[in-house]
């Protein structure tokens, strides 16, 4: 779906445009960043995501982590590492609890 969010000249809530046919019953989000739509769902490769063009709502491509998809972008592997633990690190000067524990998920 397309709709205003009421900013420049768009009213908030109008569906501007769909695309019924896109991932139809698939449980995907969506999210729009750099002017760029993306769109994650559980049927796509896990390390991928989809780029959708803003006005036609066709998928332009894939990226991944690695910058190896069928749409350019940056290595990002570093960024998506997490942190060390250890001296200087995250979890440095005792302070206690709050964060992801030992091989847990960090979301």
């Amino acid at each position: 779906l397309k709709s205003g969010s009421g900013h420049g000249r768009t009213l908030g809530g109008h569906l501007y445009g769909s695309n019924p046919r896109y991932r139809a019953g698939e449980r995907a989000w969506i999210a729009y960043a750099g002017g760029r739509l993306y769109v994650r769902s559980p049927a796509m490769a896990p390390d991928a995501l989809a780029v959708v063009d803003c006005d036609s709502l066709e998928e332009l491509g894939r990226i991944r982590p690695d910058g190896g998809g069928s749409v350019p972008s940056a290595d990002n592997q570093q960024s998506l590492a997490p942190e060390k633990k250890g001296p200087g690190g995250p979890d440095a000067g005792g302070g206690g609890g709050g964060g992801a524990g030992e091989g847990e998920p960090l979301l």
